[in-house]
């Protein structure tokens, strides 16, 4: 099964347009066993979602929690027994090997991104400012040092994150003036 749902939507800063995150889930996978006809007394829901300033992982343990809340209490959600005894579901973050990183945002008003958003503007043309959506060494980063800013700025594309992501050699021929002018300029913000 597959579904597609709108997550949650708020008007963006400035009134112009809206920012909506749409999520969507899939069955992926369901065991049955061979020999014998049985109803599970468990099962697992696994939730992913991309962080953004923030959303922490303790606030979307505790929307979900709500959530699930909402769904007994509206009926949506049966109360079922297990054994002779009612066993609510509970929600808890998936065990990894390495510390979530949480999202984090340097803001644009912050001198780094002053520096930054002068060269590109003197080099090419400022494009956009996107922030947090992202799951690379960046996130390590911000995490172990705090205090040092992180931005990242990559050449434009079509269809990010899809089999058919491209970016145009001219996109990639800005990008390398723009790190020339990171380099020739550094020391202006150090």
């Amino acid at each position: 099964h597959k579904d597609e749902f709108e997550f949650a939507s708020k008007e963006v800063v400035g009134g112009v347009g809206e920012n909506t995150i749409y999520g969507s889930f899939y069955v992926n996978r369901v065991e049955a066993g061979d020999g014998s006809l049985s109803v599970p007394s468990g099962g697992r829901i696994f939730v992913d979602w991309t962080f953004t300033p923030n959303f922490t992982i303790d606030y979307g343990l505790k929307k979900l929690r709500e959530f699930i809340e909402e769904m007994y209490e509206s009926g949506e959600l049966r109360k079922v027994m297990v054994s002779g005894e009612f066993r609510k579901i509970t929600v808890q973050p998936r065990p990894r090997p390495t510390p979530a990183s949480g999202a984090y945002v340097t803001p644009t008003g912050h001198p780094f991104t002053g520096f930054i958003r002068k060269a590109i503007d003197g080099t090419v043309g400022f494009k956009n400012y996107n922030m947090g959506f992202s799951v690379a060494d960046e996130n390590v980063f911000a995490r172990i040092r705090p205090d040092i800013p992180v931005l990242v700025v990559g050449p434009l594309g079509d269809d990010c994150h899809v089999a058919d992501e491209w970016v145009t050699v001219d996109s990639l021929l800005e990008l390398e003036k723009v790190f020339t002018k990171f380099g020739e300029s550094f020391g202006s913000y150090v």
